[in-house]
């Protein structure tokens, strides 16, 4: 015989903190020909990689992310050829790279080249056991649901027979790179903006932390309160 049940869902959560933030440097160079634009381009992306060195970055934070090139379809029935180039910077140490990336030179007065600077979803990472003990949340609360539904129900929770846990959910810290587009997480620039200046908020502020949901589908055994047979024996 099939052992009667009650099914609930438990939940916990927990927090994960920027531990890296991740920046993306893309060099565009324009010119007449395949060949000097792709030469152009690889003279600048050298100076560039050059200064963020000369920043204090070190060269295991700084990464090649590729090259294209391409004719943009505006100009396909003219002579023109654009070449890109990606540099990605990974690192712990956020205040250095936004410095960094503000003092490179932007060729502001060259019409045909172009850097661009975006962050990226920072790298997240959790405290030790955090994940854990939001499991352990999820249990508890799991079984305090069920506890309620079975007193409503004029039963009583028996042992567990079954535990799933279901895919997590993640709650977006809002920065810039992981946008929280229905939350109201409040502070924007808490991991991003510019360094660098004493009384620039991110000098000093930490990176906005993300939350991470989990859940628990439990299956509880579920009897009658009072026996059957004492129902009958009342004597």
């Amino acid at each position: 015989m099939s052992k009667k049940y009650i099914e609930v869902v438990g939940e916990g959560s927990y927090q994960e903190c920027p531990e890296q933030v991740v920046l993306d440097v893309e060099l565009s160079v324009r010119s007449a020909k395949e060949e000097s634009a792709g030469k152009g381009n690889r003279k600048i992306a050298d100076a560039l990689v050059n200064e963020l060195l000369e920043s204090g970055l070190t060269k295991k934070e700084i990464y090649f992310g590729g090259r294209e090139s391409f004719v943009p379809w505006w100009k396909r029935k003219k002579a023109g050829q654009e070449t890109r180039t990606k540099i990605t910077i990974i690192s712990s140490r956020r205040e250095l790279v936004y410095q960094a990336t503000e003092q490179i030179n932007r060729y502001i007065d060259n019409k045909r080249i172009t850097v661009e600077v975006s962050e990226r979803q920072p790298v997240y990472k959790a405290p030790e056991d955090a994940e854990f003990e939001a499991l352990e949340a999820a249990l508890k609360n799991a079984r305090e649901k069920a506890v309620h539904l079975a007193q409503s129900a004029s039963c009583v929770l028996g042992e567990v027979l079954e535990i799933e846990e279901w895919k997590r959910n993640t709650r977006s810290s809002g920065s810039y790179g992981d946008p929280d587009w229905w939350g109201d997480s409040g502070a924007m620039m808490g991991a991003a903006g510019s360094a660098g200046f004493d009384d620039e908020p991110a000098s000093y502020l930490q990176g906005s932390n993300r939350t991470v949901y989990v859940k628990l589908r439990v299956r509880y055994e579920i009897k009658p309160a009072v026996p059957y047979r004492s129902i009958f024996n009342r004597g």
